[in-house]
């Protein structure tokens, strides 16, 4: 299994509790559960305040997984499914969930469930052209701000107004904008998890990542905070999609065996050329408050392969970690999408 973190455990039945609350699954075998320590970096009493980049290298235990029948569009047809006929179905009445291919050319893609019949779901996406009858599929729930930090912030981020509070932030690339959280106990409005700039000052514990999103949180406070996250390994490679411009991403996998030359990212269609035409792969070091900004190398002095901005050495960076628990950043200078298909590294 290679590299895994340290501490990893297997306990598959830390998530009985969780399992209770979504349908049924089909029979399938258990995938390997454990934790992580998130680190949030302080200021240390020298700036204002500090960013971490996180990345949720787990996923929640799998709700439902079974083979499709058919697809039409954004609509997924399981026959021998019946999810509305259980008390939990996948409709957003019990929250957030995401289906992910398995099996085909698709495998290893995914999307947003928006809503669902008796045996159809409805995916923000059209998955339509990877499904041909058999096609393995599996439904996890998203994460939320309450799954991930506590329901009643029991990460220990501040919390204060939404101008003192540690912030939480996640980039959609779709609007070139970050949607802002903080967990609020005082000023307009009960205590709880809350929105910047949301006037209605609703609840925003149900709010849901991305299983691919990398999140930026900027504290306020000197002093670090390390939380643990339980969650499942995902198994199989990972499609992430990647935009022209600014993407925030994570390492999905907790392994140390991730590296810029198993990533994929290059094969995938990451752009290549010199540091200043190349797409760039920049990775945060929360503790210099500095980036590593990694280039696949095409033309200039050196020869091909990863490069490291500003190394006069030229030398090879394919070791290079891209590290568990944390996010990256691809800054994307080719004027299309491409989709990264990220191989399970263990």
């Amino acid at each position: 299994m290679g590299r895994f973190l340290l501490g990893f455990i297997i306990v598959a039945a830390s998530f009985q509790a969780a399992s209770a609350q979504t349908p049924t699954p089909s029979p399938v075998a258990t995938d390997p559960v454990g934790f992580l320590a998130l680190n949030i970096q302080g200021t240390g009493g020298s700036s204002s305040s500090a960013l971490s980049f996180l990345g949720l290298s787990f996923t929640q235990p799998v709700a439902y997984q079974a083979t499709l029948s058919s697809a039409s569009g954004t609509t997924l047809t399981d026959s021998k499914a019946s999810w509305t006929a259980t008390a939990n179905g996948f409709n957003g009445t019990t929250g957030a969930f995401y289906i992910e291919l398995l099996t085909g050319s698709g495998a290893g893609m995914w999307s947003n469930i928006t809503a669902a019949g008796t045996n159809t779901i409805t995916t923000a996406q059209d998955l339509s052209s990877y499904v041909t009858a058999g096609t393995g599929y599996k439904i996890r729930p998203n994460w939320t701000l309450a799954t991930v930090f506590g329901a009643t912030d029991q990460a220990g981020l501040f919390g204060g107004t939404a101008s003192t509070a540690d912030q939480i932030l996640v980039y959609s690339p779709a609007t070139s904008s970050y949607t802002t959280y903080f967990y609020q106990t005082s000023g307009i409005g009960a205590t709880g998890w809350r929105k910047v700039g949301d006037g209605t000052h609703a609840d925003q514990s149900n709010a849901y990542f991305n299983p691919t999103d990398g999140i930026l949180v900027k504290r306020q406070q000197s002093s670090n905070v390390s939380f643990s996250l339980a969650g499942a390994v995902k198994l199989g490679q990972t499609v992430l999609p990647v935009v022209p411009g600014l993407n925030i991403l994570s390492n999905v996998y907790p392994s140390g065996n991730f590296t810029l030359g198993t990533s994929g990212l290059q094969a995938s269609g990451l752009g290549g050329g010199t540091a200043s035409t190349a797409d760039l792969v920049e990775i945060y070091n929360s503790a210099t408050g500095s980036y590593s900004i990694y280039f696949y190398q095409t033309s200039g002095i050196g020869g091909t392969g990863w490069r490291l901005v500003g190394d006069g050495t030229h030398s090879d960076q394919s070791g290079a970690a891209i590290p568990f628990g944390q996010g990256l950043i691809i800054q994307r200078k080719v004027a299309s999408a491409f989709s990264w298909v990220a191989p399970q590294p263990f």
